[in-house]
């Protein structure tokens, strides 16, 4: 039997106008030059592959951290550009939360950079529509008896990019709603928790299950404020204060979001006139406590 053919690419182009473009532009503003060069050594990664790699974040961001190295940067570092990678649409959000790393523009210049080959395989998580692989010429595997290309997994949220809303507003407002409940599901499970949200509910600081999802978001917005080293530092903190004072919460929720935001805003000041990260603080107060 003749073995399978790599999918991967042996080059990529890189256009001369790249770094015009906003989306990497404002990846540019926020991480500077190592942002950018995080999302070559994904595109390497990913077009090494074929237009997809299948990785879970924490196994991107090792490998990416091993070969930029520690000495130049932080682990949690590299993990927060990729997430602002996802976030200016670089690379899938919800694909990338589900261990899948691609984009539309990466299928985009895959099937331009193989126009010559025959059959590509497109059967899983492919973003583009039919119009735009017949404009390019590649000829795509399809499924017997199928006139359509094949439909990305049920288990995953639609992408409304590449599917026809229509105009009827009510139409628009089901879907997005369809969408927002399987984001919910798929995402994060039903529900799965984010690593800082089972911190807290592991340490008795919140014991109502309902409020997982609430969590997530709140601690996300969370680390895009303040990055994921000091959000953990003060999660740390406060598991750490509330075993110290033993005193009882009537609604934790609140409680936890807004010692977070207060704490970390103080430190970020106090972190602006000293030499101190606001990591190194916390630590500070937690050995004060001991």
């Amino acid at each position: 039997m003749p073995r399978k053919r790599n999918q991967g690419l042996e080059y990529f182009p890189l256009d001369v106008n790249v770094f015009e473009d906003p989306k990497l532009e404002a990846l540019h503003y926020r991480f500077g030059p190592i942002g950018v060069m995080v999302y070559i050594h994904i595109l390497v990664l990913v077009y090494k592959n074929g237009y997809y790699i299948e990785m879970s974040l924490d196994e991107l961001t090792l490998a990416i951290h091993r070969r930029i190295g520690p000495k130049w940067i932080k682990f949690q570092r590299v993990y927060d550009m990729i997430l602002g990678c996802a976030k200016q649409s670089l690379i899938h959000q919800d694909l990338m939360l589900q261990g899948v790393i691609t984009s539309k523009s990466i299928q985009e210049q895959f099937i331009m950079s193989t126009q010559k080959r025959h059959n590509i395989d497109t059967d899983k998580y492919w973003l583009l529509d039919q119009q735009l692989k017949l404009k390019n010429g590649v000829l795509l595997s399809m499924p017997k008896n199928e006139e359509k290309p094949p439909e990305i997994e049920e288990n995953r949220p639609k992408n409304d990019d590449f599917t026809n809303l229509g105009t009827q507003s009510k139409s628009k407002s089901k879907r997005k709603k369809d969408k927002e409940d399987k984001l919910d599901k798929s995402v994060y499970g039903e529900p799965k928790t984010h690593f800082l949200t089972n911190l807290i509910f592991k340490n008795n600081l919140e014991t109502n299950e309902g409020f997982i999802l609430k969590y997530n978001e709140m601690l996300e917005e969370v680390i895009e404020m303040f990055g994921y080293d000091a959000a953990l530092s003060g999660v740390n903190y406060l598991i750490k204060y509330f075993r110290h004072t033993q005193e009882p919460i009537d609604d934790p929720y609140n409680y936890i979001k807004t010692s977070l935001h207060k704490n970390l805003e103080d430190l970020k000041k106090r972190n602006e006139r000293g030499k101190l990260s606001i990591e190194d603080m916390f630590k500070d107060l937690i050995q004060k406590m001991d």
